[in-house]
């Protein structure tokens, strides 16, 4: 039996003080770009950053919750893992800029600016899709995603665009995929296969969480609607281009992806 493969988690080596930055004041867009900045610090560098109260519109269990200004379906369990988990460890608690839309964000750039390569910039028009395609270019690139809005919101800090995905002018989300699949696929990490959904910078936002993994480990996401029939079969086109057994991560309706995947030899 061919042994499952082993993601090189160096990067989770922790130094001996821990910057740990609090979200919960930043908008979505903000979390999101925070998060790939953290992916790009803790890969790259002997400091690895903590982030908590990142926001998720699931709450499927209705666990009990200390309530957060706004965000009133949120679990949180950032701090608690921070006690169990760094317990006896130095903090670094970031202090959040004071006037800024994303004060947790301003923290992070001010203090991680030299690790960033450039800027990613979205299309609101092609939220999901763009979103998920700026998060490979991301672990690719060490550019940090942002909204047009914050691209502009940067300019002092002089980085240079990478990607502006407006410029493709995509239709849909099959066209994303297949121009990413085309530019950033062969040298992404194909250790583990990866997907989300429901990557949106509203209030059904199931949040930037997990764009720090991604990013680290520069795996390929992409976004494809799989309760549309005729989109769901271009998983197709990406999944078989990984090895059998590769197991796949993230989130996308499981009513519909298990059988689609396991017909690959994905899990």
């Amino acid at each position: 039996m061919t042994p499952l493969p082993t993601l090189d988690l160096q990067y989770r080596r922790i130094g001996t003080v821990l910057p740990t930055v609090d979200l919960q004041f930043d908008e979505i867009e903000g979390q999101i770009a925070s998060t790939v900045l953290q992916g790009i610090v803790n890969r790259s560098s002997g400091e690895k950053v903590y982030v908590m109260n990142t926001y998720c519109e699931d709450n499927r269990g209705n666990w009990k919750h200390d309530e957060i200004p706004g965000y009133p379906n949120q679990v949180q369990m950032g701090e608690v893992w921070l006690d169990e988990v760094f317990k006896g460890m130095p903090k670094q608690v970031l202090k959040l800029a004071s006037g800024s839309k994303n004060p947790g964000f301003s923290a992070l750039i001010n203090k991680y600016k030299s690790l960033v390569s450039g800027i990613i910039i979205y299309d609101p028009s092609l939220e999901q899709a763009t979103i998920e395609a700026a998060t490979t270019i991301a672990g690719q690139t060490d550019g940090i995603i942002v909204s047009p809005a914050m691209a502009e919101m940067l300019k002092s800090y002089k980085f240079k665009v990478i990607e502006d995905l407006r410029t493709h002018s995509f239709k849909s989300n099959l066209s994303c995929l297949n121009w990413l699949k085309a530019n950033y696929f062969e040298n992404a990490n194909k250790q583990v296969a990866f997907t989300w959904s429901h990557m949106t910078t509203d209030k059904k936002s199931w949040g930037g969480a997990n764009k720090d993994y991604v990013v680290a480990n520069r795996l390929f996401t992409y976004y494809l609607d799989i309760k549309n029939r005729e989109e769901s079969q271009h998983y197709i086109d990406v999944i078989k281009d990984y090895p059998k057994g590769t197991p796949i991560v993230g989130w996308t309706d499981e009513i519909f992806a298990d059988n689609l995947f396991a017909e690959q030899g994905c899990f």
